[in-house]
């Protein structure tokens, strides 16, 4: 049986959710989000169906504070920008936006673009807000954002 923390899937799929403290079901929604918390897929749980399908679904998780960063795209693969503002995030999902290249390169260094999850349109509203825009690199400090939130239900609760 799932319990609340725990990594979960249904029997045949490959979705991924995290339990909640809140006993709903919050879907990972790209492996990249998935992987800014976890560095293997050991300890997944896979559930029966009749449990899996008892729970509720929760908000989508928000990639890890710090870690990457996200951009609104649309379309299939190959994806189209549809918004060239990069964000980062702050551990409760607010969107703070990148302002310069140069920034970008201060806090996640030169190869700072393979570091952008895109976020489809469609799903991109699950951001709670926008933030202050990040002009210099002081205005965000990359490790206190990711040290601040360690595990998903801290950024659920």
């Amino acid at each position: 049986a799932g319990v609340s923390g725990d990594v979960v899937k249904k029997a045949n799929s490959q979705a991924l959710y995290y339990l909640g403290s809140d006993s709903k079901l919050h879907n990972f929604p790209s492996l990249q989000v998935y992987q800014t918390w976890y560095s293997s897929f050991a300890g997944v749980k896979t559930l029966s169906d009749t449990e899996f399908n008892s729970y509720a679904f929760g908000e989508n998780v928000f990639p890890k504070a710090g870690v990457k960063l996200v951009q609104a795209v649309d379309g299939d693969t190959p994806w189209h920008v549809a918004n060239p503002k990069v964000y980062a995030l702050t551990g409760d999902g607010i969107l703070r936006q990148i302002m310069s290249a140069d920034v970008a390169v201060a806090l996640y260094g030169a190869n700072w673009e393979s570091k952008i999850i895109p976020v489809p349109v469609s799903t991109f509203s699950q951001y709670k807000s926008t933030g202050a825009d990040i002009n210099v690199a002081a205005d965000y400090n990359v490790a206190n954002e990711t040290a601040a939130y360690a595990n998903v239900n801290a950024v659920k609760d």
